[in-house]
């Protein structure tokens, strides 16, 4: 088990991709010419309570939550001004993509952190983490799109 001031820095990692994500969608979800998709405004909602989750757990653990997005989190693609540039399909592919990289984020960090955050992760984050997958899959294929 890693030391007790290392387990905030892996929960941080989580954290930095949940704002990028939230910062994901609300870029999209203000940026594109066109009334936004329900399903984006739940995906970053989901992602926003995830975020305030994992901040509230590294503070009780005695770390310092992180404040900005991570540079290198699959979602930091979407938080510059042109990240609606390219057409929905295309957006919406990168969205499921990304969110289907957290997924396996999350079960990768899981060893690597204390029990009660494991808990945490696992009867909440990973599930919700899950259905946002779910709904941009379910969002392709209503469009028509491949899921």
């Amino acid at each position: 088990m890693d030391h007790p001031l290392i387990i905030p820095a892996h929960l941080n990692a989580l954290l930095r991709c949940e704002i990028a994500a939230t910062i994901a969608y609300r870029t999209i979800i203000t940026g594109f010419p066109h009334e936004p998709l329900p399903e984006l405004r739940l995906c970053r909602s989901s992602h926003q309570n995830r975020a305030n989750l994992l901040r509230r757990r590294i503070q009780r653990l005695g770390g310092t939550p992180a404040m900005g997005p991570g540079r290198w989190c699959v979602f930091s693609d979407f938080c510059s001004e042109d990240a609606c540039a390219d057409g929905l399909e295309d957006i919406l592919n990168r969205l499921s993509d990304s969110e289907r990289w957290m997924v396996d984020d999350y079960w990768e960090q899981i060893v690597l952190i204390d029990p009660v955050s494991r808990d945490l992760l696992v009867e909440y984050h990973i599930p919700e983490q899950e259905r946002t997958h779910e709904l941009m899959c379910q969002l392709k294929g209503a469009l028509g799109l491949v899921p």
